[in-house]
């Protein structure tokens, strides 16, 4: 299944237990400080509803343990002389044990998601279709609705220009339904059954009038809507059926009230006209009518007796402080990160590691641009490359030790060109060595990088050779199909984040050792796979994943690998690997003679 449906499968679940644990804290909330005013019961259950459409989370990182230095291997040459030898230095951290095929077979023999995911989704169809049902059928009863009389029409009137109402909503009266407010397509209506309606007194069916006038003010209807939406989504949570039920309630609450507060002395009048409407098991009602929204036992008694006195502020306070917090739990995703410090790196033995973190540490006067300069080379040992902005000096790569690089890893660390990106002769690639620092003005272009290296090994190193961009045809590996994230890797990001895992025979397990570690975009990870079978994959994805992903690459006898058939040094088993990923993203490769773009050192006058 599509990974976009997964992230919101995901978060529908996760919403579903921040609400029902916030219904849970507000219940106890209100039980405990037990505020008068419907207005605070449904500010804390509204609260509560929101933390349903939390689907999206934004990361926050706070600097909370020491810093460690992140290092990530990249595979480096060794001296020339040595080409059978390879210098990869793995890391040891050990990977989870591999599945074999029958417990693969065993787990994906059924597959949870889909039918949790069928279930979740017929669900929603079928509480959509009772709702849009019963509104269907509301509107039939209401079809035969005729205007109200003269006298009840002038009533109306009355009450919506008490109120200051100049739209016309019209008064119609039905058989048995209401009191009601509907909305129309033409708008909306009052609806009043006439038995009901004629059997009342003008102040009583005044007080009625005011109480669905007041649903009109306070948008309930449209309130109604939305909660309802959310409920559809969370229609197996029957807490989120309570926090819906007591929104209706507090809404029939406020309106009680501004009938009484504006009419202080139809508090008997509007009594007896809610006992006469629960009393008629004839009537039909709507979401927003007088008689709905509570128990009408506990409405008229409510009426009828004094309000309570209020808690202090302060305690009242507390019941939209509390699921405010949850709220931003909920939206939030707070990790702890390591605190930021510029210390050196201690020397290990390792070829090349990829960025620490950026550090605004100035360097010598020499590591700086004129302002026509895009990029500078300083010679030294080691390989650091910089950033300029804005005269601000930044590290985005460090090197450890004194050793000079290989310029096929020079490339990649200075415009992220894979192996495979690379063509032309090989031995250059892989003998030519270089090492100092790099400063490169932010926002300059790969052309412009590459330009600026053709410099360095013309004038710095006097290397009769050429670097340009050239369009080849070469057989490639094209992905189709539709994307099904599958990943079985340790997570390298959040826990729910894992990685994929691009190996052939010598894949994850206890005693084995993964090459290289990465994430980035969807096209980055085709790159990555590239590398691994010898070949740039390209991608013919009509709705290719968005997002960043993670991924480990484990090669198959990297003791055995030899430079001399760079860039293809590690394309051992290529279709395993790419059956492996198949499996972890439902794609298919296919080999195909494409163009492609590639970066050739070649040595001139050859």
């Amino acid at each position: 299944m599509h990974s976009a449906f997964h992230y919101l499968f995901d978060a529908v679940l996760r919403a579903t237990l921040a609400l029902g644990i916030t219904a849970l804290i507000v219940r106890g909330l209100l039980l405990w400080l037990k505020p008068s005013s419907p207005r605070w019961h449904q500010a804390a259950w509204a609260l509560v509803m929101l933390q349903g459409i939390i689907f999206l989370q934004y990361s926050v990182a706070i600097p909370w343990y020491p810093s460690e230095i992140n290092k990530s291997i990249s595979f480096e040459s060794v001296p020339p002389g040595k080409l059978d030898a390879t210098a990869v230095n793995p890391t040891a951290n050990p990977l989870p044990v591999m599945l074999t095929n029958s417990d693969r077979d065993l787990l994906t023999s059924f597959n949870w998601f889909s039918f949790a995911a069928s279930i979740w989704i017929t669900g929603c169809g079928l509480v959509l279709l009772w709702w849009i049902s019963a509104c269907i059928f509301s509107a039939k009863r209401l079809r035969n609705s005729v205007s109200a009389t003269e006298t009840w029409a002038m009533e109306w009137q009355a009450v919506l220009k008490q109120y200051g109402i100049r739209k016309s909503i019209p008064l119609h009266i039905t058989h048995d339904a209401g009191p009601m407010l509907g909305l129309l397509l033409r708008g909306f209506r009052v609806f009043v059954p006439r038995q009901l309606w004629s059997s009342l007194t003008e102040k009583e069916r005044l007080a009625i009038l005011q109480h669905e006038l007041a649903h009109l003010r306070h948008g309930d209807i449209w309130k109604g809507f939305l909660a309802r939406l959310v409920v559809c989504l969370h229609w197996f949570n029957p807490l989120a059926w309570w926090t819906l039920n007591k929104l209706d309630e507090c809404a029939e609450l406020l309106c009680d009230d501004e009938v009484l507060y504006n009419n202080p002395d139809a508090v008997a009048d509007y009594a007896r006209a809610l006992f006469r409407i629960g009393s008629d098991p004839s009537q039909i009602h709507s979401p927003s009518s007088a008689a709905r929204g509570g128990k009408l036992y506990h409405r008229i008694r409510r009426i009828l007796s004094p309000a309570p006195p209020e808690r202090s502020l302060m305690k009242r306070t507390l019941l939209l402080v509390v699921p405010m917090l949850l709220l931003a739990i909920n939206l939030f995703d707070f990790q702890l990160v390591a605190e930021e410090k510029t210390t050196q790196p201690e020397s290990i033995p390792r070829k090349v590691a990829f960025a620490p973190p950026v550090t605004n540490q100035p360097r010598e006067k020499t590591h700086t641009l004129s302002k026509e300069e895009r990029f500078k080379y300083i010679s030294g040992t080691g390989l650091n490359v910089y950033i300029w902005d804005a005269g601000n000096l930044k590290l985005k790569s460090q090197g450890f030790g004194d050793e000079s690089s290989s310029l096929f890893s020079v490339v990649r660390i200075l415009t992220d060109l894979q192996n495979v990106d690379l063509g032309g002769n090989s031995q250059l690639w892989v003998n030519t060595k270089l090492g100092g620092d790099f400063i490169i003005r932010k926002g300059t272009s790969t052309e412009d990088i590459i330009e600026g290296l053709g410099s360095v090994l013309n004038q710095d190193l006097k290397l009769q050779a050429s670097l340009e961009f050239k369009k080849v045809d070469q057989e490639v590996y094209v992905a189709r199909g539709t994307f099904q994230a599958a990943p079985p890797g340790p997570a390298w990001r959040r826990p729910e984040d894992k990685s994929y895992l691009i190996y052939g025979k010598e894949g994850p397990g206890p005693d084995k050792q993964h090459g290289e570690e990465d994430a980035g975009k969807f096209p980055d990870f085709l790159k990555a796979i590239g590398s691994r079978v010898g070949r740039p994959v390209l991608s013919d994805i009509k709705n290719p994943p968005q997002g960043s992903i993670g991924w480990r690459t484990y090669f198959d006898h990297s003791e055995r690998t030899t430079w001399k058939d760079f860039p293809r040094q590690f394309a051992k088993n290529p279709q395993l690997v790419l059956k492996h990923v198949s499996e972890q993203t439902g794609l298919t490769f296919h080999e195909e003679n494409r163009e492609v773009r590639l970066l050739f050192l070649e040595e001139l006058g050859n």
